[in-house]
């Protein structure tokens, strides 16, 4: 048993340091990007959709990274290209007393690709979710739904192209 013990701390002694996390922004090389208005390939028929995402998201980067948005596709470092691939407007939560639907629930699906320019080396391609529930008959309120799950959606972009993972 003292045998089996020794070499339980031998073999963890020996292992020790061999694990390793790094924390380096592989995408840290980038300093431009370029964020066309995101495609609407949903059939929700929301004009305002792809330019309230895409403002979403570049205001987060704006915010928050040390990236630099440029409008020229052909200089930028970086190409992000997004597309609205599904929209829904569906019943979340019905009444007790009625049986019909008192919430709804948005949920948007955006599909995401980040290309590095100078070799066409695509960094990453995603596809990233936002939902937000709201008060049936109450439009402001869906409009404000609509928001939160766009700026859900561009918050977990911005996060990812920052993170660099």
């Amino acid at each position: 048993m003292r045998i089996f013990a020794w070499s339980l701390v031998i073999v963890a002694v020996a292992l020790q340091g061999c694990y390793s996390f790094s924390t380096e922004n592989r995408l840290a090389h980038l300093h431009t990007i370029a964020v066309p208005i995101f495609n609407d390939h949903s059939g929700a028929g929301i004009a305002q959709s792809r330019s309230e995402l895409t403002k979403a998201l570049i205001d987060r980067l704006e915010r928050e990274s040390a990236l630099r948005l440029i409008p020229s596709l052909s200089l930028a470092d970086a190409l992000l290209e997004g597309t609205l691939v599904a929209y829904s407007d569906l019943p979340a939560q019905l009444a007790a007393t009625t049986g019909r639907a008192a919430t709804n629930r948005i949920t948007l699906i955006v599909q995401v690709e980040l290309e590095e320019r100078s070799t066409h080396e695509l960094l990453f391609s995603e596809r990233f979710v936002g939902s937000a529930e709201y008060a049936i008959g109450n439009m402001v309120a869906q409009q404000e739904a609509r928001r939160r799950a766009q700026h859900q959606i561009a918050e977990s972009i911005a996060d990812r192209i920052i993170s660099g993972w």
